[in-house]
């Protein structure tokens, strides 16, 4: 597989996998009295997934938050400006009279 430029940062793909992960952790089998929560073998994988992609066919607003997140950048810079990093960078960069950070880059 062939990642963008920053990795799983900014692929709209990588959020996708983790709500499918997510759902097929949560999920559970049908009937009564299953106690066990998550997949306990081959059959119930496919069945979860299957579930996961059921429920997500139907929202295909969540697709586009995936991009309009990822695939733009957002979602990467909230997260990385609030990393104890970024704000040291941010203030040596006001210090020294640089201009602010921005992504995406103007070319």
């Amino acid at each position: 597989m062939k990642l963008p430029v920053k990795g799983q940062e900014a692929n709209p793909a990588e959020l996708f996998q983790a709500t499918i992960q997510d759902k097929v952790a949560r999920w559970r089998r049908r009937g009564r009295g299953n106690k066990y929560v998550g997949v306990q073998d081959f059959k119930d994988i496919q069945t979860a997934v299957s579930d996961a992609l059921e429920e997500l066919k139907y929202r295909p607003d969540t697709f586009l938050g995936y991009y309009q997140a990822r695939a733009t950048g957002k979602h990467m810079r909230d997260r990385w400006s609030k990393e104890r990093q970024a704000t040291d960078v941010a203030r040596h960069r006001q210090q020294d009279g640089a201009p602010p950070f921005q992504w995406p880059p103007k070319l």
